[in-house]
C-alpha cells in the first residue's frame, strides 16, 4: 500500500491528503463532542451539522495557508507552526459559523478547545508519520534517479532553486537527488 501510494503524481498524492484530513477533521469533531460529553454517541449525535461543517471549512483554510502545497519530506517546525496556524484559524471560523447556525442544542466552548487541540495533533502528526515513513521506509524519497543521466544537487533554495528543479526534473540528461 505504501509503496502503491509512493508511486502516485503529486497531485493524487494532495488529493489523499486532502480525503484524510476530511476523515479525520470529522472523527476529531465527533471525538471532541464525545470527550466533552463522556460518552461515545456525542450526546445522541445532535450536533451532526458541526461534524460536517468543520472538514467544509478547514479544507479551504489549508489550501489558502498552503498545508498541501509542502513537500512532506521536507516538512519541519516552519510546516508544523504552519498546521498550528491553519488548525487555529480553520476552528475560529469553524466556532463562529457554529455559533452563527444555533445548533438544536448549544456547543460547549470546551468542545472548541478540545477539537482545536486534537485535530493540531491529528492533522500534524499526520504530516509527521507520513514524513517518518518516506524517510525511513522508502530512503531517497519520491525522486527516482534516470538510467544513464548524471546525478545533481541543488545548494540553496528560493523561486530559482525550484525553478531549476523543475527543468532538471524534465531533462533526460540530469537527476536531481
Amino acid at each position: 500500500m505504501l509503496k502503491f501510494i509512493s508511486q502516485l503524481s503529486r497531485n493524487k498524492k494532495r488529493l489523499v491528503f486532502v480525503v484524510s484530513d476530511v476523515c479525520f477533521l470529522t472523527v476529531c469533531c465527533w471525538l471532541s463532542f464525545a470527550l466533552r460529553y463522556g460518552e461515545w454517541n456525542a450526546n445522541g449525535f445532535i450536533h451532526w451539522p458541526a461534524y460536517v461543517l468543520a472538514p467544509v471549512i478547514s479544507i479551504p483554510v489549508f489550501i489558502q495557508l498552503g498545508l498541501y502545497r509542502a513537500v512532506i519530506r521536507y516538512i519541519g517546525n516552519k510546516a508544523l507552526w504552519t498546521v498550528v496556524k491553519a488548525v487555529t484559524l480553520s476552528v475560529l471560523i469553524w466556532a463562529t459559523f457554529v455559533h452563527l447556525l444555533g445548533l438544536p442544542q448549544a456547543v460547549p466552548r470546551s468542545v472548541i478547545f478540545i477539537y482545536w487541540f486534537v485535530a493540531v495533533v491529528t492533522v500534524g502528526g499526520s504530516r509527521m508519520l507520513a514524513r517518518w515513513l518516506i524517510l525511513h521506509k522508502f530512503p531517497g524519497g519520491e525522486q527516482k534517479v534516470k538510467c544513464g543521466s548524471d546525478r545533481v544537487i541543488i545548494y540553496g533554495a528560493g523561486s530559482s532553486g525550484r525553478q531549476l528543479s523543475e527543468a532538471l526534473y524534465h531533462s533526460k540528461e540530469f537527476s536531481v537527488v
